[in-house]
Parts: structure tokens; C-alpha cells; sequence
């Protein structure tokens, strides 16, 4: 019973040296840096990595979806400016009002009416 006792405790006494073989640091023989936990931080680090990019590609599906409803919203827009401006067209042209097809911009000055109080346009 004595020989088992003692076979066991070199045994205990054998792992507990290759587990502190494990956890030292190679260079210095500081606890704590050893194989095991720098294997263990990689896995953490991969894991972390791996759901900051699950969360980045979360926000960029987000955006897609953004884009996508922001530019399905300017075509409707613009389908309903077209249809609203044939209308008009069509309503001018039935009452006998002439309404170009195309009208080049004012510049500020000719829409305020600035060339009656003495300022010139540029």
C-alpha cells in the first residue's frame, strides 16, 4: 500500500511539473504565459475577431437595406413627379395653355426681381 502511495504522489508530483512546464513562459519562467494560456488567448482573440466581423457584416447588410429602400424610395418619387408633370401637360395642352417642354432655370437675381431695385445680375 506504502509503494502504490508513493508511486501515486510521483505520479501527482510529475503532472503538477508539466503543468507548470505549460503555463511558464519559456524565456523568463514567469507563471501564467506559458503554451496553454497563450493558445487559450489565441482561441479568445480568433473568437472575438470572429464576432466583431459577424457584427460588421450585420452593419453592412444593414446599409444594403438602407440603399436599397432609400432607392426604391427616389424611383417611386420620381415615377410620381413624371406621372404628376404629364398630368399637368396633359391638362395644359386640353385648355388650350402653352407649357413648354423644357424651361431653363432662373438665376436668383431674375426670380427675386433684384434688376428693379438697381442690382445687376452677374
Amino acid at each position: 500500500m506504502l509503494t502504490s502511495i508513493g508511486s501515486i504522489n510521483d505520479s501527482v508530483t510529475h503532472l503538477q511539473t508539466l503543468l507548470t512546464g505549460l503555463m511558464a513562459n519559456p524565456g523568463d519562467g514567469n507563471e501564467g504565459e506559458g503554451p496553454m494560456i497563450r493558445a487559450r488567448m489565441y482561441r479568445h482573440s480568433l473568437d472575438s475577431d470572429r464576432l466583431r466581423f459577424d457584427q460588421l457584416m450585420e452593419k453592412v447588410e444593414d446599409l444594403e437595406n438602407t440603399i436599397a429602400f432609400l432607392n426604391a424610395e427616389a424611383n417611386r418619387n420620381s415615377e410620381t413627379l413624371e406621372s404628376e408633370l404629364r398630368n399637368i401637360r396633359e391638362e395644359a395642352s386640353t385648355s388650350g395653355a402653352r407649357v413648354p417642354a423644357h424651361r431653363s432655370p432662373k438665376n436668383s437675381t431674375e426670380t427675386k426681381g433684384f434688376e428693379k431695385l438697381g442690382f445687376c445680375p452677374i
